[in-house]
Order: C-alpha cells, then structure tokens, then sequence
C-alpha cells in the first residue's frame, strides 16, 4: 500500500510539473519563449524506475507468501504421515494385546484340562476294599488330599488370570482409546490452523493484487489524461503562434499599403520572435494572451540608406514568416512525437508489469 501511495504522489508531482510549465509572455506580447525544466524526462524516468522497483518488491512479497505457504502445505502433509505412522503403531500394539490375550486364553484352557484330569482321575480312584490294610488306606488318602490340593491351586490360578486379563485389556483399551483421541484432537487442530493460515495468506495476496490493479487502472487513466491534455495544450500553442504571426503581418500590410505613395523604400526591422527548442511540454496561459502588433521602426537616415524596394521587402518578410512558423510546426511536431513516444513506453511497462503481477498471482 506504501508503495502504491508513493506511485500515485509520483504521478500528482509530474502532473503539477505539467501545469507549471505554460508558455512565458512579456509585458509588450512580443516575447512567447517557452521555459521548460530540462530535467523533466529525467524525474520522469527515475519515477517509473522507483514505480518497478515497488512492483518488484510486491512481487517479492508474493513470492515469500507462496513460499509460507508451500511450507503450511508440507507441514500439514508431515502432521497426516505421523498421524498415519502413530495409527500402525496402534494397530500393531493392539494386534500384539489380541496375541497376548490368545495366548493367556490358551493357558486358562490347559488349566482347565489339567483340572478335568485331575477330577476324572479322583473319580477313578478305586473304593478301597475292606481287606485293605491301614496303609494303604492313609496312601490314598494323601493322594486324594494331594490333588485336591493340586485342584485348589489350579482353580487360584485360573482366578488371577482371569483378574489380569481383564485388568490388561481393560488397561490397554483406554490407554489405545486416550492415545487415538489425542492424536485425533492434534491432527484437527493443525488442520484448522494450516486452513485458516492458507485463507489468510491467499486473502492477503488477493487484497494485494487487487491495489496494485486499482493502482495501474489510475496510472494508466492519468497517462491518457495527460496526453490528452498535452495534445489540448499543443493545439492552443499552434493557435497562439498562428495569431502571432498574424499579428506580424497586419503592420507588413499597413506598410505596403502606405509604400505606394512614397518614393523612397522604407526598411523594416522587425523584433525577433525567441522560440524554444526544448521538447517538454507546456500548458497554455489561463488568462488570454494580449498580443500587439509588432512595431515596424523607421527613420530618415535608414530610408535613405535602404536599397530594397517594398516589393523585395514584402517577399523577405513573407519567406522569414514562413521559416518561422516552418521550425515552429516542426519544433512542435517533435514535442509530440517525444511525448507520444513516453506515453507509450510507459503504457507497455505497466502492461508488462500488470502481466507479470497477474501471473504471479496466480501461481
């Protein structure tokens, strides 16, 4: 915004260098000497320069703001592949619960046989005949307290298996549970954050674009202004000198006319008309220029000393009029030429640039 500003004050400074370089007439009208700064085109130049300068920087910023934002794009793609990588890890921890949970189901079901044995092969303990002896009645007696000892912690076995597993699943499930909710929280953070990041940055170089267009639309209606109002000043600057010229030759007339009656020619010193040659250009007075007839000095001493005749007086003042308003229309011819030549360069840098911003842009 800084620079577009800047731009703008550039081109108010050179239109106002535009209005204050208007024609100069003296206090007779005999002298219209067209003052001019000859530093114009410079400061013209150096203000485009300083104008694709700006624009260059802008272009910079746009570069550094796709760059943040290629970076936001590989950030998030390095958040969704942890996220990814942290979800086979949990998938390969609870495959490995399931494995430990099989395995423990597998222990408790060897248990259980072990149990069913044992029981089977109390029931198929013999009834002791009565001719047993005392002995052998107290040996299987301490076989069948031995099993049921055996049954007893088979069964205590059982139990706390049963107490861990549930322990370990109830444990491993929430830690899985605890562990996926976080991991789902971080990822939707990063991604609301990466999104509004993205919306900021694209509606920041939107907001950008669109200035610099606005910027360019103006530059390029104060250029056609200013040609049309150099070529409005260029119309009034050849009307000025055709009514100066006309001027001129209204005391030629009044001298030929008054020559026919004399015998002696009269020479005519006319005063000169200065011109600039310089190809800046200039505005028209705004109040309207007086201009007087040029007076035409004679003596006694230059009538008798003059060897022209009216008529060679007459053609010398036509072809010196002529000459005159020749180099005027060729001065003024270039004048134009020059400006037009500007106006375009400066038309084609600001379309390039407009090109190039845009492209920009889009990338």
């Amino acid at each position: 915004t800084t620079h577009i500003q800047q731009a703008e004050q550039s081109i108010k400074n050179y239109r106002v260098s535009l209005s204050e370089k208007s024609p100069r007439v003296g206090g007779n009208g005999r002298d219209c000497a067209m003052q001019t700064d000859p530093d114009d085109t410079a400061k013209l130049q150096a203000s485009l320069k300083a104008t694709q300068d700006k624009l260059a920087a802008t272009v910079d910023e746009l570069r550094s703001l796709r760059d943040v934002k290629d970076s936001l794009f590989n950030e998030r793609k390095q958040i969704v592949e942890n996220s990814r990588r942290k979800e086979e890890f949990l998938s390969v921890s609870v495959q490995a619960g399931e494995e430990t949970i099989n395995q423990l189901r597998s222990q408790i079901r060897e248990l259980e046989e072990r149990l069913e044995q044992s029981a089977s092969g109390i029931a198929a303990v013999p009834v002791v005949p009565p001719a047993v002896s005392h002995n052998e009645d107290v040996g299987l007696l301490e076989k069948l307290l031995a099993q049921i000892t055996l049954v007893n912690e088979l069964k205590g076995e059982i139990a706390q298996l049963h107490k861990k597993l549930s322990a370990d699943h109830i444990a491993m499930h929430n830690a899985l549970q605890s562990d996926y909710q976080t991991i789902l929280n971080k990822v939707l953070q990063d991604n609301e954050a990466t999104t509004q990041a993205h919306q900021q940055a694209l509606q920041t170089a939107e907001n950008e674009k669109n200035l610099l267009c606005t910027s360019l639309l103006n530059t390029k209606a104060e250029l056609e202004t200013a040609r049309s109002e150099q070529q409005r000043l260029l119309l009034l600057t050849e009307s000025l000198q055709q009514a100066q010229l006309a001027a001129a030759a209204v005391p030629i007339k009044q001298y030929l006319h008054s020559s026919t009656s004399t015998d002696l020619p009269v020479p005519i010193s006319v005063n000169s008309i200065s011109t600039s040659t310089t190809t800046s250009p200039v505005r028209a007075p705004k109040t309207p220029v007086k201009t007087e007839p040029i007076s035409i000095q004679t003596s006694k001493h230059d009538q008798q000393l003059s060897p022209f005749s009216p008529l060679q007086n007459r053609t010398s003042r036509e072809a010196a009029a002529a000459a005159i308003q020749a180099d005027l229309q060729i001065q003024s011819k270039l004048r134009v030429a020059e400006k037009d030549a500007e106006i375009e360069l400066l038309q084609r840098q600001i379309a390039k640039d407009q090109v190039h911003l845009s492209a920009q842009s889009d990338d």
